[in-house]
């Protein structure tokens, strides 16, 4: 749910990840899972 946010809210600066992040680490590796959260963000 984060790229529709990031979309709609183009003055976003922060979001709280921290569980999900940690959750999608388990699955996709730490870093991967940067790497789809930045891409989410559009960075």
């Amino acid at each position: 749910n984060l790229p529709p946010l990031a979309k709609r809210i183009s003055a976003l600066a922060e979001v709280s990840i921290g569980h999900g992040l940690t959750a999608d680490a388990l699955e996709y590796g730490m870093a991967g899972t940067v790497g789809r959260f930045l891409k989410a963000c559009g960075w």
